[in-house]
């Protein structure tokens, strides 16, 4: 997309690309960040008590990794952006075209025979999103503002995975062209069942989070809202 977007002749193509590098920009800071961090902390386990110790790289990586949700504006930061303005651009027309690239990529490929229980998750995903929108514009009308701030990192999580899921599943489809292809005994064909087998856990174990998210925002709690500040005092 930056490419498209500094270099493309066509201005209504730099347009489009200029919108998506838009969107994009909070859920690659932060959702990249986020996840780091998790992720170092498992490779310090792997190791077991050694992990913690400066004999082995991953200390080290844990230190360097955590700044990177903190500069260039936390990631609760960049969670307002996405709900705030990334949503709101363009009289939301922009957003709105990002989430149609994604309903385009299943109603093309959803009947690919193999996956369609990952394309289904994904278009439950993206539904439930909508419903994440429409919830939150709900609360809005309703004057019921701390609503955004209080599932802001929840939702840029959401729309991440929601993202990623469309990616790797692109990804697992070209995959699975050169499995069929290639056969068994290709020096390459492990690394495209490991693409196929990533796509496959990630529609199935991380997407449904999108599900789970819109119905977290749709009951609405605010216990934590309603708090006394005293409360923290104890």
């Amino acid at each position: 997309y930056l490419d498209v977007r500094d270099n493309d002749p066509d201005e209504e193509e730099r347009t489009r690309a200029s919108d998506r590098v838009e969107v994009l920009t909070p859920l690659v800071k932060a959702y990249c960040s986020d996840e780091a961090w998790p992720i170092i902390a498992d490779c310090i386990q792997v190791y077991g008590g050694y992990g913690y110790c400066e004999d082995y790289p991953v200390a080290q990586a844990a230190r360097d990794v955590k700044v990177l949700s903190i500069w260039e504006g936390t990631n609760y930061i960049q969670s307002l952006d996405l709900m705030g303005r990334k949503w709101t651009m363009k009289k939301g027309a922009a957003f709105a075209a990002w989430l149609q690239d994604i309903r385009d990529f299943i109603n093309d490929n959803k009947n690919t025979p193999g996956f369609e229980g990952e394309f289904a998750n994904l278009e439950r995903a993206v539904n439930s999103y909508m419903e994440i929108q429409m919830t939150i514009g709900s609360y809005f009308g309703n004057k019921q503002y701390g609503m955004m701030p209080l599932y802001a990192r929840r939702i840029l999580t959401a729309t991440a995975q929601l993202y990623c899921g469309m990616v790797i599943l692109s990804q697992a489809l070209i995959a699975q062209k050169k499995l069929q292809e290639i056969g068994s005994d290709h020096f390459d064909y492990s690394f495209y069942a490991g693409k196929v087998a990533a796509a496959r856990y990630y529609l199935m174990n991380i997407v449904p989070n999108i599900w789970a998210v819109a119905e977290v925002v749709k009951t609405g709690d605010t216990s934590v809202l309603d708090v006394p500040v005293e409360a923290f005092e104890y």
